[in-house]
């Protein structure tokens, strides 16, 4: 199973088919019609996510959109799922190092706003980038911050996605002990959340775990309780990955016969729901299937398929491996005039794949320069809404202070001037107590941030320095209280 297949699943769980996705996307144009500007960024995002995958142009369209109406507003509150979600798009188009320097912007934007949904979200797909280009320390480095924080704010969807994509980056390092560890999570969360999908994808999981360390049995197990809950639901998708890897599995026990069916009806599903680069794995994995087996002819005709597939959907990697086959095929038949052509488009694949991967990369380096201007303007912008932000706040505090300095002063004087009015003793006390319980408040709240740096925290200094205030302000208010009966008195 595939990283891209893995994280399908996930997201379907959340978002649904394609065929709900296009009834979503058409209600959200509508709501946009009778929004206010700043109430079409998050109708925009859902957009965004309503065609994420589906279809990348009109997926841009739809960010960019809430990009420009988000930067029109300084203090949005949406700033840091807007650049998540381009960052998103940017990954998905494998531009990698774009998108990690988004998710870099939009760590700074979600803690200035407090956003632990974002982070928890931007730190697990940093770790899928990193996963992706094979840097899995990094990429199990932020796994387990995402994996924390979905914990600590109990952010189920985050929590339960994280957790899965923890255990396929293990097992990819080939520690398939924590990988079925984190697999058997993934499930019991499912499971609680009585979630078909995610269920059938865990057990999924877990049984190619159990295929990769030879327990063929226990994989068996988990295969078939995946398969029966994929058949109950009709999931056709879900089906096809099970089925494959059925097929393999299968293919390993020697049992050649029930291996081809299933990825023969693997193969069909993918045909039928266009799954294109199913179609073009199964084809891949019956050729193996048949070069194991020794059978040359069917091997070589299902490998020419897997050519016109990987051709027609403009899959080069799989394309390369066809011919590669292919040329070691006819070799072992003695045509070697069409083993050696093979083997010629075979190293013309290669030597093609390798330069488009270098392109990509002087590309990036000529993206960078411009991508770092930019971002090092939105820095500048994060930092000034953040200036803003404490002196709008530092403004705040002292109003607050000043207004609870003048309240207080007013009660003094009239504390000093109520010997001139009609009073009771018990309501002069009254006054006076409750004057002094106020100014004590008010130097507890003014002298807080000292009192925090002299006792480091610490409870006990604490209350030491609250007591030492009180006796302060004791004699005071006892001399005020004094005062102000002999002047009731006379």
């Amino acid at each position: 199973m595939t990283r891209r297949n893995l994280i399908l699943i996930v997201i379907t769980l959340f978002l649904g088919k394609s065929s709900f996705s296009t009834s979503k996307e058409d209600s959200l144009l509508t709501v946009l019609e009778n929004q206010t500007e700043l109430e079409r960024i998050p109708t925009y995002i859902l957009l965004f996510k309503s065609v994420y995958r589906l279809d990348v142009n009109k997926s841009e369209g739809y960010i960019s959109k809430a990009s420009e109406i988000d930067a029109l507003y300084p203090d949005s509150i949406y700033s840091a799922k807007v650049l998540y979600n381009q960052g998103l798009l940017e990954a998905y188009r494998s531009n990698y190092e774009k998108a990690l320097k988004i998710y870099d912007e939009t760590i700074i934007v979600a803690k200035l706003t407090r956003d632990s949904i974002i982070l928890s979200d931007v730190y697990n797909s940093i770790g899928t980038t990193n996963d992706d280009q094979g840097n899995f320390p990094e990429a199990l480095k932020y796994y387990n911050l995402a994996y924390s924080l979905s914990k600590e704010i109990k952010y189920t969807g985050g929590y339960v996605a994280v957790t899965t994509n923890i255990g396929t980056t293990y097992a990819k390092l080939g520690d398939m002990e924590k990988a079925l560890s984190f697999f058997k999570e993934a499930l019991i969360i499912h499971q609680s959340l009585n979630s078909y999908g995610g269920i059938g994808n865990s057990l999924n999981n877990v049984g190619l775990v159990f295929m990769h360390t030879d327990q063929p049995d226990s994989a068996m197990v988990y295969l078939n309780r995946a398969k029966q809950i994929w058949e109950k639901n009709k999931d056709q998708k879900g089906m096809a990955m099970t089925y494959n890897n059925l097929g393999g599995l299968y293919n390993n026990l020697n049992e050649f016969e029930t291996a081809a069916k299933f990825l023969k009806m693997s193969l069909t599903i993918c045909y039928e729901t266009k799954d294109n680069y199913g179609v073009t794995q199964n084809l891949n994995q019956l050729s193996s299937m048949y070069i194991g087996r020794g059978q040359k002819d069917s091997a070589i005709f299902i490998t020419k398929m897997v050519v016109d597939s990987a051709k027609k959907y403009g899959l080069k990697l799989n394309l390369k491996t066809a011919y590669e086959k292919l040329s070691s095929l006819y070799e072992n038949t003695s045509e070697y005039k069409l083993s050696l052509n093979y083997y010629k488009l075979f190293t013309e694949m290669k030597d093609s794949l390798f330069n488009e991967s270098k392109s990509k990369e002087i590309g990036k380096l000529e993206a960078n320069y411009e991508m770092d201007k930019k971002l090092e303007e939105d820095r500048r912008i994060v930092e000034s809404r953040k200036l803003k932000f404490e002196r709008e706040t530092q403004r705040r505090d002292n109003l607050q202070y000043s207004g609870i300095f003048v309240f207080v002063l007013i009660l003094f004087a009239f504390v000093f001037m109520s010997g001139k009015f009609s009073m009771s003793p018990k309501l002069a006390e009254g006054l006076i107590f409750f004057t002094f319980l106020l100014f004590f408040e008010f130097a507890l709240v003014l002298l807080d941030p000292v009192i925090e740096v002299w006792s480091s925290g610490e409870p006990l200094y604490k209350l030491l320095f609250n007591a030492v205030l009180a006796g302060a302000i004791f004699p005071l208010h006892a001399f005020f209280e004094n005062t102000l009966k002999n002047r009731l008195v006379k």
